[in-house]
């Protein structure tokens, strides 16, 4: 089930995603950062975040956390706990961010994905997105598709 992010009962749990799941997909030089649970807490208070649970009492296993930016809904975040991978969560959660942003005039959807991240890679241009360019600095790619 796929639904609005409920700090008290969902935090905990994306805070676990973030640094299981996706810290680890940073460079090495960009893994050593200040990822405590207040700088974790700013860092999703920024966005919109919808997460999936079981059910409605359950805590999240999984989470996207997008920002509207004019025009352009930039995800930020997006994670699934390993047992749910190639289960259509992760679709499902960008669908329905993607619905939400063209509901606030959102025509695009953009994100960054690292070098090494070869199986969001796949996920994200499964999901129809295409690489616009790499960044050298920040060692991802940056991808885009038109959403509506």
């Amino acid at each position: 089930m796929i639904r609005k992010r409920n700090p008290s009962k969902d935090d905990r749990a994306i805070f676990g995603l973030i640094r299981r799941e996706l810290i680890p997909l940073n460079p090495p030089e960009l893994q050593f950062g200040d990822h405590s649970d207040r700088q974790l807490l700013k860092r999703l208070k920024r966005g919109i975040t919808y997460v999936w649970s079981s059910s409605g009492t359950e805590p999240a296993s999984a989470f996207i956390t997008f920002i509207p930016r004019g025009s352009t809904m930039f995800v930020d975040l997006l994670a699934v706990h390993p047992k749910l991978r190639g289960s259509g969560v992760g679709s499902a959660l960008m669908k329905k961010a993607e619905w939400h942003a063209w509901s606030l005039g959102c025509r695009r959807v953009q994100l960054y994905v690292n070098e090494s991240n070869m199986t969001g890679l796949r996920f994200y241009m499964k999901n129809r997105m295409s690489v616009v360019r790499y960044e050298t600095i920040l060692r991802s790619y940056l991808m885009d598709k038109p959403i509506g």
